[in-house]
């Protein structure tokens, strides 16, 4: 899968949740590999939040 983002910061948050909901990690792996990249503001974080519990 290629995500390409000019800073990575939104990428990161497309590749956290590819790799916990369609490759089945563990989120606590997942978000440590995103948070060394990008740490998403509130905005992303809803983003993010909504999409693990499936909305």
């Amino acid at each position: 899968m290629l995500v390409h983002c000019v800073l990575n910061y939104r990428a990161a948050a497309f590749v956290f949740l590819w790799r916990v909901l369609r490759r089945g990690e563990a989120p606590e792996a997942a978000r440590l590999d995103m948070l060394s990249v990008w740490q998403p503001d509130d905005t992303w974080q809803a983003f993010i939040d909504r999409a693990l519990a499936g909305g």
